[in-house]
């Protein structure tokens, strides 16, 4: 049961688009299934996972935090910084993004080595096929059609922050004029 599912994931992902047959076959043979439910945190920002993850059914949710540097401060030992962290408020999460079934997550970290800047959620009970991270680079090194997906991915997702960053970001322009108007001494001058 689940091979013929992950075929249909194959066919219907855009991370596995225009996959040679043989690319199919290698990616097909090394996903792994994973059962997560209702509010359940996947991954978790700043913790590494080691994993790429694919939607098969449910959805999820990308949450980013407003105040990033918060762990930076609450992280001192001086009494002055313990204090001063407490009273500040706790930093909020924001989705950016809902992923649904044949969309990916975690490639990031798998390409660059670090942690996930991102918390992923289970909006409802969700199923996933995984790639474990060794599993990952063998397969971006012998399938040249997944590498490229994973960069077209990667790109739409800039440009649509892009886009968000440009819709959200408003200006105002201010109309400066100096008015010259001549004074009793300016007068004398001439």
């Amino acid at each position: 049961m689940h091979n013929l599912e992950a075929h249909k994931l194959l066919e219907a992902s855009p991370l596995f688009r225009n996959l040679r047959p043989q690319e199919a076959a290698a990616i097909s043979a090394r996903l792994q299934p994973a059962s997560y439910t209702q509010g359940q945190r996947i991954l978790e920002r700043g913790a590494w996972h080691g994993r790429l993850h694919i939607v098969a059914s449910g959805q999820v949710s990308v949450l980013l935090r407003e105040d990033e540097e918060a762990d930076e401060a609450q992280s001192g030992d001086s009494v002055d910084q313990h204090q001063e962290s407490s009273v500040k408020q706790v930093p909020r999460s924001y989705v950016i993004a809902h992923l649904g079934p044949g969309e990916c997550f975690g490639e990031m970290s798998l390409i660059t080595g670090e942690p996930p800047t991102a918390t992923i959620v289970a909006e409802q009970d969700t199923q996933l096929w995984s790639l474990a991270q060794s599993d990952f680079l063998t397969l971006t090194g012998t399938c040249p059609t997944l590498l490229h997906n994973i960069n077209a991915i990667l790109s739409q997702r800039l440009a649509r922050a892009n886009r968000q960053i440009l819709a959200s970001h408003s200006a105002e322009r201010i109309w400066l004029a100096l008015l010259a108007t001549p004074t009793a001494s300016d007068a004398s001058l001439e």
